[in-house]
């Protein structure tokens, strides 16, 4: 029991008239009260020290699970632009494809336009 004064606490009580055997009882009562419900500096020094190792574990942990993250994301972002940079290929091949079958219409209008004209030339309706 550090801090506390076992002699001085039976002295106390055989000076209050206390017999000496029911002082020791009472010495001996208080004595368990005491190491088995407060912590001693000892306790407090020991969790002390379990705690900051547990708080440098999570420390580790934590570092890893964030290295962890960022390689997934990289991963992630870089297979996303793989499928953005095929996506927009595919979209310039159909935009390309659509320019040229515009074209070929837009040329077959034309074509027509001027048959239709010269057609009507002939006529004399123009």
């Amino acid at each position: 029991m550090n801090g506390f004064n076992a002699i001085k606490y039976v002295g106390g009580l055989r000076e209050a008239g206390v017999p000496e055997k029911q002082a020791e009882v009472h010495l001996r009562i208080l004595h368990d009260v005491i190491e088995s419900n407060l912590a001693t500096k000892r306790d407090i020094e020991e969790l002390k020290t379990k705690l900051k190792r547990d708080i440098e574990e999570l420390k580790t942990e934590l570092k890893r699970d964030i290295e962890e993250l960022r390689t997934e994301l990289k991963r992630d972002i870089e297979e996303l632009r793989t499928e953005l940079k095929r996506d927009i290929q595919e979209v310039r091949r159909d935009m390309k494809e659509l320019e040229q079958r515009m074209t070929i219409k837009l040329g077959g209008l034309i074509v027509v336009t001027i048959g239709i004209i010269v057609a009507l030339s002939n006529i004399n309706i123009i």
